[in-house]
């Protein structure tokens, strides 16, 4: 999502700043997003005209929104406007994951060493080059990424397997997993099991990390 590409650049210092280990994984719809459709007109409905007067504001607020971080990210309006299939760009990070974990199991298989498994499984991936790569693609090229742009990026031509076999579905578990969880809108951030969902957030994640020196930023 645009709200996304955003705040990325702020992610990253705080993941480098912090000397962090994000676990990157994708939410491809946000509910508030699929809720959002049009209204049908319904004479019956004592509250038609009031739930008009709700979806106009809503919409000029989304189109405030999307203007502003358009500015913010130095992108068109059109690319910012554009309906994205992030599909192929979920099921990259998925991947990566996957084979950041096989290979922390095969390092650990032959260290045979237990104190080296403490983040063994906690899918860190360094999929932040990735995340970069793929907004580029979106809102810098205005077009969806396709399997060759994960593959090269990753020099991996087995992603297009992964994509045509168990990708989607896997994809489709971790929506549900994370809807579950609460996280419905992207960006969200969990830090020590507290949801923060909303680039807004980023101040109040930096004081965390940062000790909570003094007064939290409002």
């Amino acid at each position: 999502s645009l709200p996304c590409f955003v705040g990325l650049r702020s992610t990253l210092l705080l993941e480098q700043e912090f000397n962090l280990r994000i676990v990157w994984l994708p939410m491809t719809t946000a509910l508030s997003r699929a809720s959002d459709l049009r209204l049908t007109a319904n004479a019956a409905d004592p509250l038609a005209a009031y739930k008009r007067r709700r979806q106009i504001a809503r919409q000029k607020w989304a189109t405030e929104v999307l203007t502003r971080d358009c500015v913010l990210a130095d992108i068109p309006l059109a690319h910012g406007a554009r309906a994205v299939d992030s599909a192929v760009a979920a099921m990259g990070l998925l991947y990566l994951r996957n084979q950041y974990l096989r290979n922390q199991h095969m390092n650990n298989q032959s260290l045979k060493n237990q104190h080296l498994n403490n983040q063994g499984d906690s899918g860190t991936s360094d999929a932040g080059p990735l995340v970069q790569r793929l907004f580029e693609v979106v809102f810098r090229e205005a077009r969806d990424p396709d399997i060759t742009d994960v593959c090269n990026f990753l020099n991996d031509s087995s992603f297009a397997d992964y994509a045509a076999g168990k990708g989607p579905t896997e994809l489709t578990e971790w929506q549900n997993r994370l809807q579950e969880a609460g996280i419905f809108m992207a960006p969200a951030y969990v830090l020590d099991g507290e949801i923060f969902m909303g680039r807004q957030h980023l101040p109040l994640l930096r004081w965390h990390l940062g000790g909570r020196p003094g007064t939290p930023p409002g």
